[in-house]
């Protein structure tokens, strides 16, 4: 598990109060291993902060997390939640296709009374199809259009 990972859960572990994990923390590492820390004191735009880490082509690695409240059925363990989205440059297998591998998401189950934090949960069903979904849904569009050939008159 890379240190930005661990980093991130023992931060996370150290915020929470009886109000949960707020604000939602971001974690990104740059290309020379310098650490950025956010504190996103507005929840819906956590998912915009992310892809402007990822598209300023300065980070490296990228962590972020949102404070839930779960559902029975959820598989989770506790009521909170802070569900976690990971991104690696190159991915997190051999590299041959990072878009498609560049993202894991992850879900770290925790208790603030009495203070239980549980390791990772890479393995979530619930919140991993959640929580893609709005990756999907905030990623931003490409202003770039493509033509085939055939299509562009000279």
């Amino acid at each position: 598990m890379s240190s930005l990972i661990e980093q991130f859960h023992a931060y996370v572990s150290n915020i929470i109060d009886s109000e949960g994990v707020y604000p939602a923390p971001g974690f990104a590492l740059d290309g020379e291993g310098g650490l950025h820390i956010a504190a996103i004191t507005d929840p819906s735009l956590a998912y915009e902060w992310f892809w402007n880490q990822i598209s300023n082509e300065l980070a490296a690695e990228v962590v972020f997390g949102l404070d839930r409240t779960t559902e029975a059925g959820q598989g989770t363990k506790f009521a909170d939640v802070v569900t976690c989205v990971h991104w690696r440059e190159g991915g997190f297998s051999d590299g041959k296709e990072p878009w498609g591998t560049a993202f894991r998401i992850g879900v770290i189950n925790y208790q603030h009374e009495p203070r239980i934090v549980e390791p990772w949960d890479w393995e979530n069903r619930f919140w991993k199809t959640r929580v893609s979904g709005e990756v999907v849904a905030t990623r931003p569009a490409s202003r770039i259009v493509l033509h085939r050939s055939d299509e562009v008159s000279s």
